[in-house]
């Protein structure tokens, strides 16, 4: 039995994959943030509507032309009061910025044991910044249906008040109420949507 659980990820590692576009499957992916609170606690959010596309040749571990948008209407983090904050224009201003971006043009090879950096334009408010994700390429497997799925986590951390998103109150006891450094983190999974040359995983 203990043989089987390890030969499962090599099995599914070891089938052909695709080299072309793909798409961002919201469905099983997340695009959340984490920014401290009251100083020494911890606030957490996520988006529950976004979409995406990239390219990706699996065998060469080259990705380009990712282009992920994320409708900050949909932000929630448990607390509806808190999320009708972030929306309105102390936040994200979300009637005049209804979404925030991450694209990049440049071909990038993914690292097979590190993860990798990646920078491209990240737009959030209207403002455009470059940023570096650190992505980790988990690589290409197959679902038990048969759906390809490639896998990544990619995280970074901004500094939101270089995107225009100032808002805070002083606490009492020194510090503020909202931290000002945001960490961005992304689990992703992308499947092919149109055919391109079949390749083995190394």
């Amino acid at each position: 039995m203990k043989r089987l659980f390890v030969a499962i990820p090599a099995i599914f590692m070891s089938l052909g994959v695709m080299a072309g576009s793909y798409k961002v499957d919201s469905a099983h992916s997340e695009v959340g943030f984490e920014v401290s609170h009251l100083v020494v606690a911890k606030a957490k959010g996520n988006f529950k509507k976004f979409s995406g596309t990239f390219d990706l040749d699996p065998n060469s571990r080259v990705i380009s032309n990712i282009d992920i948008t994320v409708d900050v209407k949909s932000v929630d983090t448990g607390e509806p009061d808190r999320d009708k904050h972030l929306v309105g224009e102390d936040f994200f201003h979300a009637e005049k910025f209804p979404t925030a971006r991450f694209m990049v043009k440049n071909r990038v090879k993914l690292g097979k044991k590190a993860s990798k950096k990646i920078s491209g334009a990240l737009e959030i408010r209207g403002v455009k910044k470059n940023v570096s994700f650190d992505v980790d390429y988990k690589g290409n497997v197959k679902d038990p249906w048969g759906n390809e799925k490639a896998i990544f986590e990619a995280s970074t951390t901004i500094d939101r008040k270089e995107f225009n998103i100032k808002w805070n109150k002083a606490l009492d006891k020194g510090g503020a109420l909202v931290g000002n450094k945001v960490k961005l983190v992304i689990n992703l999974q992308g499947s092919p949507v149109k055919k391109g040359k079949k390749v083995s995983q190394n």
